[in-house]
């Protein structure tokens, strides 16, 4: 993760990691409340069933977070 250093400083992303057994998996980038890449180590893609977790949690938890007061 040490590649999105200057975009998280610079306040134009958010940088989620995704952990399983304190194990990184992925990184979910999000910028303007998008998910701008999600990726694994080492750059690989996320396998369908993960990318669709990610997806919801997106929009139910990170989004509606977002507009709640």
């Amino acid at each position: 993760m040490f590649g999105y250093v200057n975009t998280i400083k610079s306040g134009r992303s958010i940088i989620y990691g995704v952990f399983r057994d304190n194990e990184l998996l992925y990184a979910v980038e999000l910028r303007a409340m998008q998910i701008a890449q999600a990726l694994g180590k080492f750059n690989k893609k996320i396998d369908e069933l993960d990318m669709n977790i990610i997806k919801k949690w997106h929009k139910e938890k990170y989004i509606s977070s977002c507009y709640s007061s």
